[in-house]
């Protein structure tokens, strides 16, 4: 089936003959990959090699898996988002050496490993397999691995992939999206699990400010997200070690994926399998809005889709440009009651759906939770009902407006904001 072309090649740190089969699934100790030879997975759903992004002149050059034989490459994973290779594959090697890590090199130059620290036995290969995982285990022991390339996503969920956090030492494993179209590293979202009894999948901006949640895990779907369970089957795990999601294909007949794009929205993306017609429909998108940047409200205009809160003007110059978000026209004050500029305070908008970066506080009242927002530097806003008291650290994101909605939100502006807002003063 495949080219068994033998393509042999003396790397600078070792005197061995470094031989691969173009085609094959495996490399083994002492093998590598370069120029346009891949890996493909056993059954051709997935291949592993060098490509690159941007224009002919000025192009980076990355080791990545995609999804074979569809007519736009459909890459899942990239291992040196971080530091494109320089562009030219001439130089570039994917090596597994013989101390059983995988390394990427340029000359002389590093540019990726799974930096693994003890030796690895000889019967050490990597494998790209049917699922998408690249991974690195004991041939003798196929069950064995050492090193896996599910437990290192970059902008992609896949199938039978966990996404989830170690109890042990505490690190939370994160899907971060790409910069942009042409440039995979890291950019402004991200995919988590909430490390706390919910245990939600979250949307993240920054690393830090939670803009959309999956809802509760009813043990079958997810409240915010139902259409995911019409072709996928969700699974959680959770014990002494580690707590982690993880999902399967209800119909073999199709590919699904989840991806986190650049401008924030966590999509599903599904396939038919068959070669005819391998095109990516969307099936989910969430959040269904537009996302507006930090202090940004979406209006579900076609003209102007985000406005900023008032007290805040846009960051970027450029028209409908809002993933930028908005700042802040004068600095709070943070309780400085001496100050000349006043006190801050409060203003308010109503008719809003929430953003989802809230936290619970035990104030019993309004003008006590108004109180705990204002004494505290951090809270940007509160609000207060039936529910009790929420408040909010750092920036809001993910506002809408809806017209439907009874909530109102108060947020902290200074003082001179307050003498331009007539009528939307909080003086609860």
């Amino acid at each position: 089936m495949f080219l068994n072309v033998c393509v042999c090649v003396i790397f600078w740190f070792t005197t061995a003959k470094l031989c691969l089969s173009i085609g094959t699934d495996t490399l083994s100790k002492g093998q590598s990959l370069s120029g346009s030879q891949t890996l493909i997975s056993k059954d051709e759903i997935f291949e592993l090699g060098f490509f690159t992004t941007g224009t002919s002149s000025s192009h980076n050059i990355y080791l990545g898996i995609w999804y074979k034989d569809f007519p736009e490459r459909t890459t899942v994973w990239v291992a040196n988002r971080q530091t494109p290779l320089p562009n030219t594959t001439s130089t570039s090697i994917l090596i597994l050496s013989q101390n059983g890590n995988l390394g990427l090199f340029s000359n002389l130059d590093t540019f990726w490993s799974t930096n693994l620290m003890s030796t690895l036995p000889d019967s050490t290969e990597a494998v790209l397999l049917d699922n998408g995982n690249f991974i690195l285990r004991d041939r003798s022991r196929p069950s064995v691995i050492f090193w896996q390339s599910f437990d290192h996503p970059t902008d992609t969920w896949l199938p039978e992939s966990p996404l989830g956090f170690n109890k042990i030492n505490g690190r939370t494993q994160h899907i971060v999206a790409w910069k942009n179209t042409e440039d995979p590293s890291p950019g402004m979202f991200s995919i988590e699990i909430s490390q706390d009894e919910t245990n939600e999948v979250s949307l993240l901006w920054n690393m830090s400010t939670r803009y959309f949640k999956s809802g509760a895990w009813t043990g079958r779907v997810f409240d915010s997200l139902p259409e995911l369970s019409y072709i996928l089957n969700f699974s959680f795990v959770s014990n002494k070690n580690e707590t982690y999601y993880t999902y399967s294909l209800l119909n073999y007949a199709v590919f699904s994926r989840l991806v986190i794009t650049p401008s924030g929205k966590l999509k599903q993306l599904t396939s038919l399998r068959n070669h005819n017609h391998r095109n990516w429909t969307e099936t989910s998108v969430q959040p269904n809005n537009g996302i507006c940047g930090a202090f940004g409200i979406y209006t579900d205009s076609l003209s102007n889709p985000c406005t900023c809160l008032q007290g805040f003007a846009s960051v970027s110059t450029r028209p409908n440009e809002w993933l930028s978000g908005c700042s802040r026209k004068a600095p709070l004050q943070c309780g400085d009651s001496n100050s000349a500029k006043g006190k801050d305070g409060f203003l308010k908008t109503s008719k809003v759906k929430l953003p989802a970066n809230r936290k619970v506080h035990p104030a019993s009242n309004a003008r006590r939770c108004k109180s705990a927002c204002l004494q505290d530097c951090s809270c940007t806003a509160y609000t207060f009902s039936e529910s009790g008291c929420l408040i909010w650290d750092g920036n809001l994101l993910n506002l809408q407006n809806d017209s439907s909605s009874e909530q109102s939100l108060y947020l902290k502006v200074a003082n001179s904001e307050l003498r331009d807002a007539k009528g939307c003063l909080d003086i609860s």
